[in-house]
């Protein structure tokens, strides 16, 4: 499955000339460049997610209790691993947290779009979300990518959620050498932008109505 495909878009907008040449392979070429950075991101986080559904199967014998210390110690581990992941979530069939990486009381985030797809729609798998105000770390971006895990006869046990810090693709983007005169962004399949090179701050979590974004 390509988490490209089916989650997420990207697109390059430019303010030039599109029957120049060299100008065309130039936006071919960096929009090749960004699918491929966000392809191998996003199946990173397929990789983490299902990582976590293998250390915690043991768990899922008994689902009216909490996941072990060791998994909680799991979770940590691999988010201090990977530094573009604000939070890693086990959410019990309700949506509610059971463990994360946080600390303190959980929030809650049965509200949250991550939760309410898996709970609405039996047959989902994974879901992306838009990109969202954080909780619990202030003014800071996030999207997060989820993942239902289901029985024998497809009911809902747990959803794992990964919470992924937008300022790491901001970072990515702000490494490309554009074109002159363009602008670079990723947006999800909803149309909400989730970074765009200039204006990241402007434009992040705005939803499009439409390609010009120059203005």
């Amino acid at each position: 499955l390509s988490l490209i495909i089916l989650l997420v878009s990207y697109i390059l907008w430019s303010s030039y000339s599109s029957n120049l040449d060299k100008a065309r392979q130039s936006t071919v070429f960096v929009a090749n460049l960004v699918a491929a950075q966000t392809e191998a991101s996003l199946k990173g986080l397929e990789i983490i997610l299902s990582g976590v559904q293998r250390e915690m199967q043991f768990s899922l014998l008994d689902m009216d209790k909490k996941l072990s210390d060791e998994v909680g110690d799991y979770l940590r581990d691999v988010k201090q691993s990977n530094l573009h992941l604000m939070d890693l979530l086990v959410l019990d069939s309700t949506g509610q947290i059971t463990q994360w990486t946080g600390k303190g009381v959980p929030p809650d985030v049965s509200d949250r779009t991550y939760a309410q797809w898996h709970i609405d729609n039996p047959a989902s798998e994974f879901y992306l979300g838009e990109p969202l105000l954080s909780k619990v770390h202030q003014g800071r971006w996030f999207f997060a990518l989820s993942m239902a895990i289901r029985d024998d006869q497809q009911r809902l046990q747990k959803i794992l959620v990964a919470i992924v810090d937008i300022e790491h693709f901001r970072v990515q983007l702000e490494d490309i050498e554009l074109p002159p005169d363009s602008s670079l962004g990723l947006m999800s399949r909803e149309r909400h932008v989730i970074t765009r090179l200039p204006g990241h701050s402007k434009f992040v979590g705005v939803k499009l109505t439409g390609l010009n974004v120059n203005r």
